[in-house]
C-alpha cells in the first residue's frame, strides 16, 4: 500500500509540475495548445476551450470558464470526485480494473460528448 500511495504522489505531483509550467508558458505567451481536430476539420470537438477553461477557474471567472466549455464546466466536480475514488481505491487495494457500471457510465458520457460537439457546431 506505501509503494501504491508513494507512486501515485509522485504521479500527481508530476501533472501538477506539468500543469503550472503551462500555466506560467499561457501567462507569459498568452498561446495554448491548439486542436488537432480543429485544426483538421474546422469544427470544435467536445474538447476544444479547456485551456480557456482551466485558465477562467484558476482566476475564479466561472461565467467566462462556463462559456469556454460548459460540457466539461458540467461534469468537472464529478470527474474529480470519480478522479478521488479510484485514487484512493487503486493505493487501498492495487485494484486498476473497470466495472461494469464505470463502462456503462463512459459509453454514456461518449455519447454524451458526441451529443455536446454536434450540438456546439450548430449553434
Amino acid at each position: 500500500m506505501r509503494q501504491r500511495f508513494k507512486k501515485t504522489v509522485r504521479s500527481t505531483s508530476e501533472t501538477l509540475i506539468l500543469g503550472i509550467i503551462y500555466f506560467i508558458w499561457l501567462s507569459i505567451t498568452h498561446k495554448g495548445i491548439p486542436c488537432p481536430f480543429r485544426l483538421l476539420t474546422g469544427y470544435l470537438c467536445p474538447g476544444c476551450g479547456i485551456t480557456h477553461y482551466l485558465y477562467a477557474m484558476i482566476h475564479l471567472r466561472l461565467s467566462e470558464a462556463f462559456h469556454a466549455n460548459a460540457f466539461v464546466f458540467l461534469l468537472m466536480p464529478a470527474g474529480i470526485i470519480y478522479w478521488l475514488y479510484r485514487t484512493f481505491r487503486y493505493i487501498k487495494t492495487g485494484r486498476t480494473d473497470y466495472s461494469v457500471y464505470e463502462t456503462t457510465a463512459f459509453v454514456i458520457l461518449l455519447i454524451t460528448a458526441i451529443v455536446f460537439c454536434i450540438h456546439r457546431n450548430i449553434s
